[in-house]
């Protein structure tokens, strides 16, 4: 650039550089780039030099965070990421994200209900299915002496009136177990799962369903060495104590030895694996309590119902021992007059994928049977005085 000369009133002439350039010590004017120079765009804008300074501006596929994006752009730029397209949002499985400029938005689908506010979440993060549990008994686990009370997020139970809720003894919600007792305090039981092991289960089945609906099911029962003592019997035409009543005292022990269970096939023979209840699981040398101590013996049937050989004898056996007997029916094929033979009752019989929380349901229906029962108190003749 070159310089501007003057005169003064003496004949003096001086050469000066326009503004904003400055003269170099080379006898130049130079204007300096101020994007080589220091500035305060940020990292990734883009810096253009103008006549005065320089201008900054956030480049495409950027949002302009800048503290004054009016007087100060480009300062701060932050990346525009599809949050939705990247799956990087925590909406709820049942909730559409959409993508915002500045982040995304959850909205709840149709047919489920937005309960987030519930949870101090943002909305659409938590989504209920707005269904009515309480119109179909088979879509809800209240006991038969409860009302059942429908939420925004799914239902709770209510005991009618006369009934004492003691669901918390058997670690389950209010009103799943109702009693005409006073109390029913968490019993001391001896509990023996009888899994079926046959050919017919199938492996499939016997592990993604059958053992792990075992190790759900324990954690209803407070295991100790002066509670509950748990047993686990396969079967099939052989019968292989998986680990008896005195081997484990704690839930975590149990359910690492569920996971080492392997599936035996072969023919199913439901009358003989009871028969072998009532001769060996229940002895005292394989960990039960005396048939005196008053510890319930309570057994869980988990087959397809389907047995090759008699059931009903071995049944009505166990039954005169005192053992309770509850049937859970798997597969799709579970043949439920087998299952009922076992239970001795349509209440003690389950099935896995027809009811909804089955397990609330079946330690309910263990709950109400170990109760002690209500001793009638003693009608005395009149006193007669003389």
């Amino acid at each position: 650039m070159n310089r501007v000369c003057s005169g003064n009133q003496l004949g003096m002439h001086s050469c000066q550089c326009p503004s904003p350039s400055i003269l170099t010590p080379s006898g130049q004017c130079k204007t300096f780039n101020r994007c080589e120079k220091n500035h305060d765009c940020d990292l990734v804008a883009i810096c253009s030099n103008t006549y005065d300074g320089y201008e900054c501006q956030c480049p495409p596929g950027y949002l302009d965070v800048s503290p004054d994006p009016l007087r100060l752009p480009g300062r701060k730029c932050t990346r525009l990421i599809n949050e939705c397209g990247t799956n990087k949002h925590d909406c709820s499985p049942y909730a559409t994200c959409v993508d915002t400029l500045e982040s995304y938005l959850c909205y709840c689908n149709i047919g489920y209900t937005d309960v987030s506010s519930r949870y101090d979440l943002k909305p659409g993060r938590r989504c209920a299915q707005s269904m009515n549990h309480c119109a179909n008994p088979l879509a809800n686990s209240c006991d038969e002496n409860a009302d059942c009370v429908t939420l925004p997020d799914g239902y709770t139970c209510v005991c009618a009136t006369g009934y004492v809720d003691v669901s918390s003894n058997a670690k389950l919600p209010p009103g799943r177990v109702c009693t005409l007792q006073t109390q029913c305090p968490a019993q001391p039981t001896d509990l023996v799962f009888l899994i079926d092991g046959s050919g017919s289960i199938g492996s499939d089945t016997f592990h993604k369903e059958v053992l792990r609906f075992v190790k759900d099911f324990i954690e209803l029962f407070d295991v100790s060495p002066q509670q509950t003592h748990v047993a686990v019997i396969q079967y099939s035409d052989l019968i292989r104590h998986e680990f008896d009543l005195n081997e484990y005292s704690s839930v975590q022990q149990l359910k690492q030895a569920i996971d080492g269970i392997e599936y035996l096939t072969g023919l199913t023979r439901t009358g003989a694996a009871i028969q072998h209840l009532t001769d060996e699981v229940f002895s005292e040398r394989r960990g039960a309590r005396p048939l005196g101590s008053g510890v319930p013996r309570i057994v869980v049937v988990i087959t397809d119902g389907r047995s090759q050989d008699d059931v009903m004898i071995p049944v009505q056996i166990a039954k005169m021992k005192q053992i309770r007997l509850f049937a859970v029916g798997v597969t799709n094929h579970a043949l439920d007059s087998e299952l009922e033979m076992i239970s001795g009752s349509k209440k003690h019989t389950f099935h896995v994928n027809a009811f909804e929380d089955l397990n609330a349901r079946l330690r309910s229906a263990i709950q109400k049977v170990t109760c002690p029962s209500i001793i009638p108190s003693p009608i005395l003749p009149p006193m007669f005085h003389g």
